[in-house]
């Protein structure tokens, strides 16, 4: 489509190339008990242990097997409670995140 534009004024046979500079889209947010709470950019296969390494880890007062995961696929959204100090102690299995995730890890109740 752009070709075809930039035929209709100056130039005779246009080539373009269109590079993504980055995807905004393909974010994870992470709050509450981590050490740098925010945005963070997904990538594949990423894990939740990785976020939450990413984000600083745990601060000390972190309900660690507390933490959620809040997804919205096909405009459901799903809560999930996942055990993230039974994993990062390899109890329970890592829990893989998608696009859009947020992960939130909970202050604990002394």
């Amino acid at each position: 489509m752009l070709a075809e534009k930039l035929k209709q004024g100056i130039l005779r046979d246009p080539q373009v190339t269109v590079f993504a500079k980055e995807q905004t889209s393909k974010k994870v947010y992470i709050m509450g008990q981590v050490g740098k709470p925010g945005t963070l950019s997904y990538t594949p296969s990423m894990s939740l242990v990785e976020a939450i390494t990413l984000a600083g880890g745990f601060t000390p007062l972190a309900a660690k097997n507390d933490t959620v995961v809040t997804r919205v696929e096909n405009g459901r959204k799903t809560i999930v409670k996942v055990p993230a100090g039974d994993i990062g102690e390899g109890r329970a299995h890592n829990f893989f995140l998608q696009p859009g995730d947020i992960i939130s890890v909970p202050e604990r109740i002394f």
